[in-house]
């Protein structure tokens, strides 16, 4: 089932329409109407937005990710907390060998990739996309990398 399968069919089981839903998630009824009707939509959506989708279907990340996620990277296992300042954002910035090669592998300049990585609310202005590219070269699953944000914001992981 597509993502957007998904979509509408909590959407129909919850009698939500999708102009309330796209106004829990903060988009405009336009912007929600494309990113519930159109493949590929999705991933021009920040992590922030991902996620309060996420959240307000009731769904996992995993759940929610297109069928073109890049789901096959290594293992990933999430830094534990230490001062409260550990995040997504940390583990991602320590995975980065070379800062410039990641900028230039997102498309993105050096400067816009430090600073999503600062800390995990700037991350959270990331669009999807990026992650994805991102995990794709780090290899690592985007799934894995949002189940780590996911938990991050108090959330647990049950399919």
């Amino acid at each position: 089932m597509s993502h957007l399968d998904t979509i509408h069919a909590v959407l129909d089981s919850r009698g939500i329409s999708w102009v309330q839903l796209g106004a829990v998630v903060g988009l405009s009824p336009n912007d929600f109407y494309d990113v519930v009707s159109h493949e590929g939509q999705i991933w021009h959506v920040s992590l922030a937005t991902f996620m309060r989708l996420a959240m307000a279907l009731d769904l996992t990340p995993a759940q929610l990710l297109p069928d073109n996620a890049y789901l096959d990277g290594q293992g990933y296992t999430a830094t534990p907390l230490h001062g409260g300042s550990a995040g997504l954002s940390y583990d991602l910035a320590e995975l980065i060998v070379d800062r410039h090669a990641a900028a230039e592998a997102i498309a993105y300049h050096a400067s816009a990739l430090d600073v999503w990585l600062t800390d995990d609310y700037h991350l959270s202005q990331m669009p999807l996309i990026v992650l994805n590219v991102l995990c794709r070269y780090l290899d690592i699953s985007i799934a894995e990398a949002l189940g780590s944000f996911w938990h991050g914001i108090g959330r647990e992981l049950h399919d």
